[in-house]
């Protein structure tokens, strides 16, 4: 699996985490905290951090960045 996503496990699994999360912001199935703890976080400070790292902004900013009415 590694060889085929340059990903290992983990990283993998954080990264669908991570990409959820951000469907679920577009969506408005609720706020970063919530989504933070639907998702599997276990802090929503560093949930936003690593969204941030690896999506490029901030899970709030994020969504509003890309959601559509």
């Amino acid at each position: 699996m590694q060889a085929a996503t340059a990903l290992g496990p983990l990283q993998r699994r954080k990264r669908v985490r991570l990409l959820r999360a951000r469907s679920m912001l577009i969506a408005g199935e609720g706020d970063a905290t919530a989504v933070a703890f639907r998702v599997g976080h276990q802090s929503a400070t560093r949930f936003s951090r690593e969204y941030a790292r690896q999506l490029g902004s901030p899970p709030s900013r994020d969504a509003l960045r890309l959601w559509r009415p």
